[in-house]
């Protein structure tokens, strides 16, 4: 087959994970699919599953610019709430993913009679960073113990961009007064 065009400023990372496949040599089970857990109302996109050493395993491929000097490289630890996401997802769409806007935020919505495969049995996850000098691949834990982190997570970013945004009514005054001015409460004028 013929080598597709890679733009030179590219070539580095193509190159690194090049390495990875010749190193490795993954049988590639799932690519960029839309994943779904209708129990937990959650919905992504998993970068994929590969078999490695015959046993198929998730998967979340990070580019970087770091060298491998650098204190601090990926993957980082929030990768393990990705994927243990992804891995308890129940279905596996076939279909493209069904997406809508609202708000400056992307939702996956599921239609019914979408074709699906259901999430298969997985030996762990893994996390394959490419740098432009090297690669690295990590192991990820995506044990109860993730999964019980990723809820509580969820549950957090729930409340910080939704739910308390509703927590609050309007002041309670007093019946036929008005609320008094801010500036009552700072002992300061209004400004003219």
């Amino acid at each position: 087959g013929t080598k597709p065009d890679v733009d030179p400023a590219v070539q580095p990372w193509v190159d690194q994970y090049l390495r990875f496949l010749h190193d490795f040599k993954p049988k590639y089970l799932a690519a960029e699919a839309p994943v779904y857990n209708l129990t937990e109302h959650y919905a992504g996109t998993m970068d994929g599953i590969i078999e490695l050493d015959g046993l198929p395993v998730l998967f979340d491929i990070k580019t970087h610019d770091k060298l491998p000097t650098a204190k601090s490289r990926p993957p980082y630890p929030d990768i393990a709430l990705q994927l243990v996401a992804y891995a308890r997802a129940e279905r596996i769409g076939v279909d493209p993913a069904q997406m809508r806007y609202f708000g400056g935020q992307r939702y996956y919505t599921w239609k019914e009679g979408s074709a699906w495969t259901p999430m298969p049995e997985l030996a762990g996850a893994v996390a394959l960073a490419v740098g432009q000098t090297d690669y690295t691949l990590t192991p990820v834990a995506i044990d109860d113990e993730v999964w019980e982190a990723f809820l509580a997570v969820r549950a957090v970013a729930r409340w910080a961009m939704q739910t308390s945004n509703r927590v609050l009514g309007p002041q309670i005054v007093p019946s036929g007064q008005a609320a008094p001015p801010p500036s009552a409460f700072l002992g300061t004028e209004p400004e003219a």
